[in-house]
């Protein structure tokens, strides 16, 4: 072959021969693939080199007037050969693509129609059962009214109560009142005992608290003698003043025999044997509590009652006087707030003064209410002391009252709740509690409220 063969008479390339050179098309339906080292450039890359190569070649050859040369004419059908290779490899790569999408596009379609079947199913049990229910409720409702009517005919006709002229009906509540209706009741209710509860609880402060104070007294050790011994004694001296005394008495946690008089005959006695004798020593009365809310936080403890006798006239309480009036406790709210709530301790004789009172405390005016707060302990969740004294190790569940576990770790948080207490059927922390309220009684009862009979 001539070096001229690959070109016609006026220097153009061959079209015959270039068309020979040129890729076959892929046939229909079958995606032509080709295989890749890792080494190889892709398509892209060498279709832009092929074709900078072309552009270069063309620029030069527009520049000479000859004709252009055999090995340039061969290099330019290599690079055309490789363009139109890496153009079909693109093609290639859009067909692999756009099918990959069109997959990709269809799984995302059946996700959605499953998701939505699941979706409109749960939908459908949830509204079957809400369905049930309902027709459980009513069926429910229709045989308690069918109860309810077959026990208004088994009580017979119900004698219709004569309205005299003299006492006419005037109002719709009198016509009510007249009328021998039976009141409607419902058999499946379950009273909230609660409100009953917290009732009788206050009822039953408010009358420990009217109720004279009693002092008790403690029996000393004497030397040689044991408390029971001395027990005796102190029986045979009050047994001789008086025929039938009344009086409890009682062992402490730390071994002191406490006696406690039950009327005002055995405590007289007992405290004149206290004072000419060292048997038995008078046991103080623990003041009441009341707290003071709104106070400035820069007032000293030691100010408060200089500060209430001095701006206080309507408490008729003598600014010279030497008697301990209060004794400040405690504060309670927040540290970053400019006033604060005092809790203090009451001298009995001026406890009615301070009970539910407004009084002037600096610039500020407070507002006085008895303090009846219980101290319970958030490991063992008994009362009467906090949790830095607790002699428990393990922390008791608030809900279920077992050990080893917390409220919101409680494995039972769906049953019912059980006192770990009074072992009833609510939350350690119900202020309704019935131990809850035994302690508070039991306060009240040793605590002197001033009340003199």
């Amino acid at each position: 072959m001539s070096d001229h063969s690959s070109m016609d008479e006026d220097g153009e390339p061959n079209t015959s021969q270039v068309g020979s050179l040129q890729r076959t098309p892929p046939s229909a339906g079958v995606s032509p693939t080709r295989k890749k080292t890792k080494s190889a450039p892709g398509p892209g890359p060498v279709a832009r080199v092929a074709i900078k190569w072309i552009r270069h070649t063309l620029d030069l050859a527009s520049t000479r007037k000859t004709v252009m040369a055999v090995d340039m004419t061969r290099n330019m059908f290599a690079k055309l050969d490789e363009l139109d290779t890496a153009v079909t490899d693109l093609v290639i790569e859009n067909l692999q693509l756009r099918s990959q999408i069109k997959e990709a596009r269809r799984s995302a379609e059946i996700c959605v129609g499953v998701a939505a079947a699941q979706f409109g199913n749960e939908l459908r049990l949830r509204e079957a059962a809400h369905e049930q229910t309902l027709e459980a409720i009513v069926a429910r409702y229709a045989e308690r009214e069918a109860l309810r009517l077959q026990e208004l005919e088994n009580r017979g006709p119900l004698p219709q109560q004569v309205v005299t002229q003299e006492v006419p009906v005037e109002t719709f509540a009198q016509a009510t009142r007249a009328t021998t209706r039976p009141a409607k009741t419902n058999p499946g209710r379950k009273p909230d005992r609660s409100v009953s509860r917290a009732a009788n609880r206050n009822k039953a402060l408010k009358e420990a608290k009217q109720t004279e104070h009693i002092p008790a007294y403690i029996i000393k050790s004497c030397d040689g003698k044991d408390p029971k011994e001395v027990r005796r004694v102190v029986w045979n001296k009050v047994a001789s003043q008086n025929i039938q005394p009344k009086c409890h008495s009682m062992i402490a946690k730390d071994g002191r025999v406490i006696i406690k008089p039950l009327n005002r005959e055995t405590a007289d006695i007992l405290k004149s044997i206290s004072k000419f004798s060292s048997l038995i020593v008078e046991d103080s009365p623990r003041w009441p509590r009341v707290m003071f809310k709104g106070v400035q936080t820069d007032i000293r403890p030691e100010d408060l009652q200089s500060s209430i006798v001095s701006q206080n006239a309507h408490l008729n309480i003598d600014e010279d006087t030497t008697d301990e009036i209060l004794r400040p406790i405690f504060k309670q709210g927040k540290r970053d707030m400019d006033t604060t709530n005092w809790v203090m301790e009451i001298n009995p004789k001026y406890y009615d003064r301070f009970e539910d009172a407004t009084v002037y405390i600096g610039f500020m005016r407070c507002k006085a209410a008895a303090y009846e707060e219980v101290t319970q302990c958030h490991v063992c969740l008994r009362y009467g002391h906090p949790a830095p004294k607790c002699q428990e190790t393990e922390p008791r569940c608030t809900h279920c009252s077992r050990k080893g576990h917390k409220a919101a770790d409680c494995p039972a948080a769906e049953g019912d709740p059980t006192c770990a207490n009074c072992r009833g059927k609510h939350n350690a922390r119900d202020k309704t509690c019935s131990a809850r309220t035994a302690f508070l009684l039991g306060r009240a009862k040793r605590t002197d409220y001033g009340v003199t009979q």
